[in-house]
């Protein structure tokens, strides 16, 4: 096998393991699946036609992850501006979705109606459980943001629901404990 096939290989591997990730985040971001497979495959062709760059990154996921929600946050941009021209309703309220769905259907209907950095720091922090740090860097903002994007959308919630953050994604099945310290969760357990 030579180089060029090799590389090729790990692309394709790369693409095969994060498209499940990517479709499952872009799923909670968006709250609609159809969107998320859309988004999903556009974040894999952009690291495809880049690969060369990408592939030599330290965490190739991470860049993968911020174009998917760069794209996410484009096409709420889109849809907002699409449903003003129309003069059509907004998104449904999370107090308004079934209260009997799945934890990911919660928290999905939780994160829905936040403003998109708001909502994209809560996802990477508790769903993805990245750290302060690790979320500033993929972000690409500062740390103190982090806190305070996170600080504002857990105080939103409060408000607006009277729940936490931590209620709900404890009935996520990923790994950790959300709301562990940065120390905690940058060292990984």
């Amino acid at each position: 096998m030579d180089m060029d096939d090799q590389r090729q290989e790990e692309l394709a591997d790369f693409c095969r393991a994060e498209y499940p990730k990517l479709v499952r985040l872009l799923s909670l971001y968006c709250g609609d699946r159809a969107t998320a497979e859309d988004l999903a495959q556009e974040t894999l062709a952009r690291v495809w036609q880049r690969w060369d760059r990408v592939g030599g990154l330290d965490a190739p996921d991470r860049w993968a992850r911020r174009v998917a929600l760069n794209l996410g946050a484009s096409w709420f941009r889109h849809r907002r501006a699409a449903r003003q021209a129309r003069s059509s309703t907004p998104i449904t309220p999370a107090s308004q979705v079934d209260a009997t769905a799945g934890a990911e259907d919660g928290f999905r209907a939780m994160v829905t109606g936040l403003a998109p950095r708001q909502r994209a720091v809560l996802l990477l922090r508790f769903h993805e459980d990245l750290s302060v740090i690790d979320t500033a860097r993929l972000m690409g903002i500062r740390e103190g943001t982090v806190k305070a994007l996170t600080a504002q959308a857990v105080d939103a919630l409060r408000k607006r629901d009277g729940t936490t953050i931590q209620e709900t994604a404890r009935g996520l099945d990923q790994p950790g404990e959300p709301g562990r310290s940065d120390e905690t969760s940058a060292r990984g357990g």
